[in-house]
């Protein structure tokens, strides 16, 4: 699972830390789609699979997803305090100082709803995962685990 480290601390050098870490991931991501693509070319595996090849592919994008909305939010946040207005702001994402205001400008909020539901599913996830590659179980057992973690998660 990707995480940032030194969470919240919002400089240049986290942040660059930050994004050099995601750039990891992504060329690890990239080096699995090429090993899987020489691997179609020399016929040695006929298709690619959801339990080989997608499911982990999806997983990782959904968490660049999250991880650059978030570093999205810090550099905001970053510029800010360094006195850049909400208009030079909304100006470079290409949309109004108010909406740009209204995306950004509550961080706490943002913060706390944003990252705590995309870790809780990210971590279910990869439970899940975990469980279905450690043991051999059927599709309708993984799928009443599943269900029960849902439920066990929104009882919280």
């Amino acid at each position: 699972m990707i995480g940032l480290a030194r969470e919240y601390e919002n400089t240049p050098r986290a942040l660059a830390y930050q994004l050099s870490f995601l750039g990891k991931a992504y060329t690890q991501l990239a080096s699995r789609h090429r090993v899987a693509a020489s691997a179609l070319e020399r016929r040695q595996q006929k298709q690619l699979t959801f339990d080989g090849h997608f499911s982990d592919w999806i997983f990782r994008a959904c968490e660049f997803s999250a991880q650059a909305e978030r570093l999205l939010a810090l550099e905001v946040e970053l510029a800010r305090s360094s006195g850049v207005t909400w208009e030079e702001i909304a100006s470079v994402l290409g949309v109004s100082r108010q909406a740009a205001w209204d995306r950004f400008a509550n961080q706490a909020r943002w913060e706390k709803s944003r990252r705590v539901s995309h870790l809780r599913a990210a971590r279910r996830a990869e439970l899940l995962r975990e469980l279905r590659d450690r043991i051999d179980g059927s599709e309708e057992e993984l799928l009443a685990l599943q269900e029960w973690l849902g439920k066990r998660d929104g009882a919280r």
